[in-house]
């Protein structure tokens, strides 16, 4: 039998009859892969519904409205026509924007308020990317949206108010008009922007919510040459907003999200490690004896340290499993949760690559978080028991403990920045994540001593 079977045949039959010890480890580390998977399948997923391109902000490069006119008008419309004609716009649509919608079932009084109502040319919006309907494979926008009063429902919505494909709705603009019959001719589930609380129309409907007739207030437009566009247009009286300006404050955001999502990850993982390193202190304690008959076998300390490094691999592996699939059963209980209480067109999918990370680190966690136990216990003299002495483990100098503090700090910190994408973030987090630790354990600790100090524990036997 090679050296390596035999290492892995020890350390499953230890595992095995390990008892509660060992369970309690495998759910240590099962606790910690969960919480990792579960934040970065969440991450994942804020990321996708977080805009990856500038355009993709507004649907356009450029959206614009009239400086002094609340209103487009005819004549706005013809400068547009000779700006394309011109090269400074590719393409532009109209667009009529309300955030005083309100719509209400034709059974019940009670208003609902969606964030934007939305007046499109279903022929040439949005721009740039798509509005992604729901179960509708052949019919496009203009289909869609082809009669007054038609309109598109973003899916929060829609599960918010139990609406379905060809339920009634009752219309209105608070701002001005009467209401309007409509009808739900399909779920958006997904916009340039990944957002929802939106209806949508075509312009027409817009037309006669505004009740005269005056919708139209903002154009989307494409153009190779935002910067320059954006001075023909200005001097023309229109209010310019650029998608790169809007870029910036957005991807703080996503940048943000990620950071506060895998460092509540990595946080579980710490909090896992701890509870390795005490439950592996247990269990090394209790073979000492084993150790020093390994010992007086002829093991080396090196031999012993591949040993019981393997058995803690193992252990890393069937409680990191263990955690990947609570983990992915919480990420999607989490997704769900944030699509039915946002307004973010937010999607679970199961990326197998923070799974599997996930799972890697767990193990390496382990074995890390276990090599103090493993390293301190293997110092154990067999000599204590050829002589019938009580075996234990002589302790560590402090500068070969200091050593191997670092030495294990290091990897660990690795793991870490694998997890946040930069070095900087993972030790900025792994300082805040102790300091958090330490703040914890010592108003427990407090708790702990007010109790002892007020309640008269001296009555009970001990």
């Amino acid at each position: 039998m090679s050296r390596l079977a035999f290492y892995l045949r020890s350390a499953f039959t230890h595992l095995r009859h390990g008892g509660q010890r060992i369970l309690v480890a495998v759910l240590c580390v099962a606790f910690g892969v969960m919480t990792l998977v579960a934040m970065m399948l969440l991450s994942g997923a804020l990321e996708r519904m977080l805009v990856e391109q500038p355009h993709d902000l507004i649907g356009a490069d450029i959206s614009m409205g009239r400086d002094a006119e609340d209103f487009i008008l005819p004549e706005h419309v013809a400068g547009l026509d000779e700006l394309v004609r011109d090269g400074m716009l590719d393409t532009y649509t109209l667009v009529a924007y309300t955030s005083a919608l309100t719509f209400h079932l034709p059974d019940s009084g009670e208003l609902h308020f969606p964030s934007e109502g939305i007046g499109i040319d279903p022929a040439a919006y949005p721009p740039i990317g798509k509005l992604t309907v729901a179960d509708v494979s052949s019919a496009g926008l203009p289909a869609l949206l082809a009669g007054p009063g038609d309109v598109l429902v973003s899916r929060d919505l829609a599960l918010e108010y139990g609406l379905a494909v060809g339920d009634s709705l009752v219309l209105s603009d608070l701002a001005a008009g009467q209401p309007l019959q409509a009808r739900v001719r399909g779920i958006i589930i997904d916009t340039p922007n990944h957002k929802g609380s939106k209806l949508y129309y075509s312009l027409e409907t817009a037309a006669r919510l505004a009740g005269n007739g005056r919708s139209l207030n903002t154009v989307l437009a494409t153009t190779a040459q935002p910067e320059a566009a954006d001075a023909r247009l200005v001097a023309a009286g229109w209010s310019v907003f650029l998608a790169e300006d809007l870029a910036a404050s957005e991807e703080q955001v996503q940048d943000m999200f990620a950071t506060l999502l895998n460092g509540a990850g990595v946080l579980g993982l710490l909090v896992s490690g701890v509870g390795i390193v005490n439950t592996m202190q247990v269990l090394m304690r209790r073979r000492q004896r084993e150790v020093a008959v390994w010992k007086s076998l002829g093991y080396r300390s090196g031999d012993l340290l591949a040993m019981f490094s393997i058995e803690a691999g193992v252990l890393g592996l069937s409680g990191s499993l263990l955690g990947a699939g609570l983990g992915i059963a919480v990420s999607y209980g989490l997704v769900d949760l944030f699509s039915r209480t946002s307004t973010l067109l937010i999607r679970w999918q199961l990326s197998p690559q923070p799974v599997l990370l996930a799972v890697l680190v767990g193990v390496a966690t382990t074995v890390v978080f276990a090599l103090w136990a493993i390293v301190s216990t293997s110092q154990v003299r067999p000599v204590s028991l050829l002589r019938g002495e009580r075996v234990t483990a002589a302790q560590l100098p402090r500068w070969q403990s200091v050593l191997l503090f670092v030495a294990l700090a290091v990897p660990f910190t690795l793991l870490v920045s694998l997890i946040m994408g930069s070095p900087l973030k993972a030790v900025g987090v792994l300082a805040a994540a102790l300091v958090g630790l330490v703040l914890v354990g010592g108003a427990l600790g407090a708790v702990l001593w007010l109790v002892s100090r007020l309640l008269p524990l001296g009555i009970f036997p001990t």
